[in-house]
């Protein structure tokens, strides 16, 4: 849109026309979709069976707290609690750029389409919320994110979790295990106070997961 006239300033107004990827992979075999299968089944294995576990093992200690096999379900448990987020956060990058992670978005056949490039976010010193759908019970599309993003030489690679982590649950900061597989994702609390003193700061950039109605 161009406004011309002799009495106003020129202002041009530019969109970006979004009609093909701006970042994909090529199609995998089915050998590749079955690993990026294997893979991503990672994240939804953990999600569902972490809370299992802690609660049959928290069940099984109260019920029978001399019996070695319920205490041994809860040395996971233990080293879990031990393990700081801070350290699992320092192996995303080798875990994110692995051969079996990269088919992950090939398994989902994931395509993106960016009206700002991560290029453009980290020269940036402005705060950016990063709005991205679909959520779900897990977001197989910030897996995908991740990936590409680690992947990619104009991605943020190793500093994704520290300049643009993602907003979840305060919960999923604390609970046993899960925490440990989401922790690659470089995690914040979702809480109100905490998104606003993050964005107050310069480049406090993080991603937000919606639903989608």
């Amino acid at each position: 849109l161009r406004l011309d006239n002799t009495n106003l300033p020129t202002i041009t107004i530019a969109t970006m026309v979004l009609d093909k990827p701006t970042r994909s992979l090529p199609p995998g075999s089915n050998f590749e979709c079955t690993v990026g299968f294997l893979a991503a089944s990672v994240f939804s294995v953990a999600y569902v069976a972490a809370p299992i576990h802690v609660f049959c093992a928290l069940g099984c200690t109260m019920r029978y707290p001399t019996w070695w096999g319920a205490w041994m379900m809860n040395i996971p448990i233990l080293v879990s609690l031990m393990v700081p987020c801070r350290m699992v956060e320092r192996l995303a990058n080798p875990i994110f750029t692995s051969w079996p992670m990269q088919q992950i978005p090939k398994y989902f056949h994931y395509e993106e389409y960016h009206e700002t490039t991560d290029s453009e976010f980290r020269s940036s010193s402005k705060s950016f919320i990063v709005g991205a759908h679909p959520h779900g019970v897990f977001s197989f599309c910030g897996v995908c994110a991740a990936v590409m993003t680690h992947g990619a030489p104009d991605g943020f690679g190793a500093a994704l979790a520290e300049e643009a982590p993602t907003a979840a649950a305060s919960v999923v900061k604390i609970f046993p295990i899960l925490k440990d597989v989401l922790a690659v994702f470089g995690l914040i609390d979702a809480s109100s106070s905490t998104l606003s003193k993050r964005l107050s700061k310069p480049r406090g950039t993080f991603v937000l997961y919606v639903e989608d109605h």
